[in-house]
């Protein structure tokens, strides 16, 4: 997609800048899976069948890649769907023509925060690795960090995407198309359901590299190959990675929770008018008009008290408690890392130790 020629200079900067597409996503998927299959005879030449001294780190990392990027593959066609069939609700309003231009700036968008997203990956890896070759040069780990970097900036172009897919609140403002709600709607969220699944599945791609780099820094310590070099580093990248995930869920959520709150306040009026004529009504059920008059006002008020409690039990969140709950859960299980490290500087372990001894 070629920008048109009155683009900034950071814009073509981003422009020189490759993105990877579906025939290079495929391509690299095939090489990862050849890296994987040479892997372990390497490792075998090296170490023979001394399995502690195998490097699983770097295994497990080529793997959770291989993972992320077959979940990543279909992601730009379920987001297109998520705005079609926010469009076919109608809770987006727009012309066939906006919403063309509307798409293609997204896509744009996306793009740019994609090449964005890649540099910055990219630089962390690097970064991560100049501080491990600080403490033991080795020809092999430059080259190895040279070539994570290169596979740094292709896993940061998909995140950069996701966190631009992330900003989509703020690109329909600058777009001046507004969001409609629906209280009555039958998926329960006022019509924004999809809106909730999509940044749930985002939300899911972007935590699979944050539990890598969690899980391995808690078992850093123990495992029986020395990897305590990376520590530091990994609990850096851990960092970055949660910044990315809330990014990528949190921030459009609580856009569109935004959104939802005022849209309801201005359904509460239309609701009290209607609890108004709702109770007009209610005496003339009553009365001693013929039967078939009183059937339609009795199924007219029903209908009304309806409507009336759809918008009362409206909620203001697109997705549903139990979705908001496990992402909570699982964001407050990968700061952990990173609370313990804040605990460990923040005492003298061994001074204590050494007081509870003298007290014992």
């Amino acid at each position: 997609m070629e920008r048109k020629n009155n683009s900034t200079p950071r814009h073509r900067l981003l422009d020189l800048l490759p993105v990877c597409g579906k025939s290079c996503h495929r391509r690299i998927i095939y090489v990862l899976w050849a890296f994987l299959f040479i892997l372990p005879f390497q490792q075998y030449y090296s170490f023979q069948f001394e399995f502690t001294r195998w490097d699983l780190l770097l295994f497990t990392g080529v793997m959770t890649f291989i993972l992320g990027l077959n979940l990543t593959a279909n992601l730009h066609r379920r987001f297109k769907l998520t705005l079609n069939r926010l469009i076919l609700r109608g809770v987006i309003k727009v012309s066939p023509e906006k919403k063309r231009l509307l798409f293609e700036h997204l896509e744009q968008h996306a793009q740019d925060w994609a090449r964005i997203g890649g540099l910055v990956v990219s630089f962390m890896i690097l970064g991560a690795f100049g501080v491990v070759l600080l403490h033991a040069f080795f020809w092999q780990r430059a080259l190895l960090g040279i070539a994570e970097s290169i596979g740094g900036y292709i896993a940061g172009t998909y995140l950069g995407r996701m966190v631009s897919y992330g900003l989509l609140g703020r690109q329909l403002t600058k777009e001046s198309i507004e969001i409609k709600t629906q209280p009555s709607h039958v998926d329960g969220v006022a019509g924004l359901k999809p809106v909730g699944d999509f940044f749930f599945y985002q939300a899911t791609i972007l935590a699979i590299p944050a539990l890598f780099l969690g899980i391995w820094w808690l078992l850093f310590p123990i495992w029986p190959r020395d990897y305590s070099s990376w520590q530091n580093a990994y609990l850096v990248l851990l960092s970055g990675a949660l910044c990315i995930e809330i990014l990528g869920f949190l921030v459009p959520i609580w856009f569109f929770h935004r959104v939802m709150v005022n849209e309801k306040t201005q359904w509460l009026k239309k609701a009290d008018k209607l609890s108004c004529k709702l109770y007009e009504i209610q005496p003339a059920s009553d009365s001693d008009r013929p039967w078939e008059t009183q059937k339609v006002s009795h199924e007219q008020a029903e209908m009304m008290r309806e409507y009336y409690w759809s918008i009362e039990n409206m909620t203001t969140w697109p997705v549903d408690i139990t979705t908001r709950g496990r992402f909570r859960l699982h964001n407050v299980l990968l700061f952990i890392p990173l609370l313990g490290d804040i605990v460990k500087r923040s005492f003298d372990w061994k001074h204590i130790l050494s007081l509870l001894k003298q007290l014992g």
